[in-house]
């Protein structure tokens, strides 16, 4: 079920000084809601400026992780759950339209080595997020304070914006021994300047591996303008299965 992060009513945003960049017009330092103010626990969080005066910011928060014995109880399994919420963020000139933002979710895996192939397992129940979103598809992105798309009147459902809801999902991919593999599980287009994606008990499950087994989620932004891509992307502390 959806769930609402951000309460409309005690929404805080942070906003800086302006500035202004050689060769263009002042731009507004970006206005980044701050996660930390709505209790959640900051784990990684990166930001960037790009030369033409966007703006973007990443957050991993609230990552949780607890393993399981296998519930085949084959030594060869690893089990786990994994709960976490990826923020994004982007700003830049009122009324400057992007090309697109995506968010994209993931997991790296790692096992060091096996005597057979080395299957994982990934099934994420019903995922709910914020108005921002519509899920795979690319549109443009215009910036500035009109209630359907500004900061403030539209983040989470409080704000009467229909949740767009992604349905449960199993993805599966194999792992070499001794390699990193890396899979997404969600990838959305943002289309408001703020969107989360609320994960909660993400199952891991991995068989065929002999000795310790280590996962991480990534959470990564993409912002495309006229002038070239910025991405930059926040891990979580690795996770032992």
């Amino acid at each position: 079920m959806f769930r609402s992060l951000f309460d409309k009513k005690k929404l805080v945003v942070l906003v800086g000084a302006v500035v202004a960049t050689a060769g263009a017009e002042p731009v507004a330092a970006a206005q980044f809601v701050d996660p930390a103010q709505y209790g959640l626990q900051i784990r990684h969080q990166v930001s960037a400026a790009t030369l033409d005066g966007f703006q973007l910011m990443v957050t991993e928060a609230n990552t949780t992780a607890r393993s399981v014995p296998p519930l085949s109880g084959n030594p060869l399994s690893r089990e786990g759950f994994v709960s976490s919420v990826a923020i994004g963020q982007v700003d830049g000139p009122p009324g400057a339209s992007l090309g697109g933002a995506t968010l994209d979710i993931g997991v790296e895996v790692g096992v060091p080595w096996s005597l057979q192939n080395i299957g994982v397992d990934v099934y994420t129940p019903s995922i709910g997020v914020n108005g921002g979103v519509n899920a795979g598809v690319t549109v443009p992105l215009t910036l500035g304070t009109s209630p359907s798309i500004g900061i403030s009147p539209s983040v989470g459902a409080s704000a009467g914006v229909t949740a767009t809801v992604l349905p449960a999902q199993e993805v599966t991919f194999s792992v070499t021994p001794g390699s990193i593999t890396e899979k997404s599980i969600a990838k959305l287009s943002l289309t408001s300047q703020l969107v989360y994606l609320d994960l909660s008990d993400i199952h891991l499950s991995v068989d065929g591996a002999i000795g310790p087994v280590t996962a991480r989620l990534y959470t990564k932004l993409t912002l495309a303008t006229a002038a070239g891509n910025t991405e930059r992307t926040v891990y979580s502390d690795p996770i032992p299965l």
